[in-house]
This record gives C-alpha cells, structure tokens and sequence, in this order.
C-alpha cells in the first residue's frame, strides 16, 4: 500500500492508495510505504538503499513561498489546485512503479522491525546539574538543548550505504564520549563488544567465550600484547594489512571469494537481504561492506528485542 501523509494536505489523516483505489484513513497500516513528511516506513528511505529518489510532487519554489507566509502545514490542494491533483498522479504512478522495482520480500520485514524500534524512542529526564557541569568544561554536547528538563527523542535514518544509523534530529547521542552519558536518568549502556569478527565467525558457526583477542592470540600463538592483537584482526578484515594466520582463521579468501561471485548488477545482499551499492569494489573492501552492513541489522534487530 501507498500512503501520502496528511502533511501533504494540512490535515491529520492520510490519502492511501491500494488496489481498490483511493480512500483516506486514520492510521498508517504496517505494510505501507509513506510518501512526504517524516515517517517510520519512509518511502523515500526504502528507495534510498536501492539508489533511487522520490519523485517530487510539490516545486521547491512553492514550498519556499509557503514556509515564508508562515503555513505549518498548508494545504497544497487549496493553493495549487489542478496542479497539485495532477501531480499527485503523476507521482504516485512513479512510486508504485519504483517500489515494484524495488520489491524484496526477504528484507522488508527486517527492515520493518528495525524501523519500528527505531522510532520506539520517547523523551527522557536529564540530569540538570550533570548537564551545567559538562557545559561548564566546555563539553560539546550537539543536539542537547533542555530546556523543559527533557531532551527530544533521537531521530534516526539509514540513508546510509551500509544502514548503520545516522541522527537527522535529537541530541547525537551517538558522538558524545560514553563517560557523558549519564548526564540521562537511568541510562544504562549496552554494547556488542567485537560486533563484525565476533558476526563474521558466527557466520562460519563458530563461538568464543570470554576476551575475543586474548583467545585468538592464544589460538595462534601471536607475539604481541592484546592491542596489538585487535589491530591485526580489524586491519585483516578490511584489508589494510592482512596478517596469513588471522586470515585463514576468518576464511577471508573464501569469503571474499563467495561474496563477489554474488554481486549482481554492482549490487550485494547483506546477510539479511538488504541491497549494498558496491560501485564496483572487489576484495576486502566487498567484504568490509557487507559486513558492517549484516552487523547494523544484526545490531537493531537484537536490540528491537531487548527492549520488547
């Protein structure tokens, strides 16, 4: 189904657009993709991942004009009349035309899962004196403005060539030192230590407990200390310089190998399904896009269910 959000219309409910036609509803139904305004199943974000835009249903110069007479949510069927009804076919002719195209039954439910989570995010209470503290050393702190005692909720998309997140409003919880963050009330920090290589040898079905660079030195026998260790198996993954033993141990070549026999039309699957645009890359850089790519599903999915 295809919805266009009531923001185009200035009104609170939506126009949707199915096989039965046109007809206005209250609520955005799960399987739908959202065309204008912001919204978890953004049809402008499901294009983005396969290199493709929205068509443009209102003039940048009539958005413009009003944004200076001061309309918050005009109603472009009032102000433009048969050019915006006609426009409104036009565009949703194209998007139905794209999302056909882009149609991918294997990803869409993961890729609704994570979107869900995503935009599950409320406000929370911040510490005041916690927040005047840091500020007062000259902390950076982007995006936190508290003014009632509350920050916005993060908001998130993945217009990304891997998906890994990116925030386009809220505070950037995500660049502040994690020492900082318990200027929030209640926070508490979850993490996936060693998220890729810990992924990419759950993928060859194997499991290591416990320290991840203390147990492959072991299992190598690799002079050095654990720093030394960690840079070696990240610098093999993706390519910078390949120590043989860490790489026979990631099946690397075979890895790579398989990853660019399945590159189709210069685009690959990550592990989920989601379409990577590889610009023709080979060789670890190949592998260190899938990866980082299989890794941020990975990541939202789990915690999508963390916090069920």
């Amino acid at each position: 189904m295809l919805v266009f959000n009531g923001i185009l219309f200035g009104t609170t409910n939506h126009l949707a657009r199915d096989d039965s036609g046109f007809r206005w509803i209250d609520d955005v139904p799960g399987n739908a993709f959202v065309y204008g305004g912001k919204h978890k199943y953004s049809a402008a974000e499901w294009l983005a991942m396969h290199d493709e835009k929205p068509p443009p249903l209102i003039e940048k110069k009539y958005v413009q004009m009003a944004k200076e007479l001061g309309y918050a949510r005009p109603k472009w069927q009032k102000l433009l009349g048969k050019k915006f009804k006609d426009n409104l076919v036009v565009a949703q002719e194209n998007l139905e035309q794209k999302l056909l195209q882009t149609k991918n039954t294997k990803y869409e439910p993961v890729w609704r899962e994570c979107q869900d989570f995503i935009w599950s995010m409320k406000p929370v209470k911040i510490n005041r004196v916690r927040y005047a503290s840091l500020k007062a050393m000259n902390v950076k702190l982007p995006g936190f403005n508290p003014v009632t005692g509350s920050l916005d909720p993060v908001r998130y998309d993945r217009k990304t060539k891997t998906g890994r997140l990116r925030v386009v409003s809220g505070p950037s919880v995500l660049t502040i030192k994690s020492e900082h963050r318990n200027m929030v009330q209640g926070c508490r920090q979850i993490d996936f230590k060693n998220m890729e290589p810990r992924l990419l040898l759950a993928f060859l079905g194997r499991e290591v407990e416990g320290d991840l660079y203390e147990n492959i030195q072991k299992d190598l026998n690799i002079k050095g200390d654990r720093s030394y260790v960690k840079v070696s198996i990240i610098s093999s993954l993706y390519g910078s310089r390949v120590v043989p033993e860490i790489s026979k141990y990631f099946a690397l070549k075979e890895w790579i190998a398989e990853l660019e026999k399945e590159v189709k039309n210069n685009i690959l699957e990550n592990y989920f399904g989601r379409p990577i645009q590889t610009n023709g890359v080979t060789g670890h850089h190949l592998l260190s896009l899938w990866l980082q790519s299989s890794a941020a599903d990975a990541a939202l999915l789990a915690f999508s269910k963390f916090c069920v």
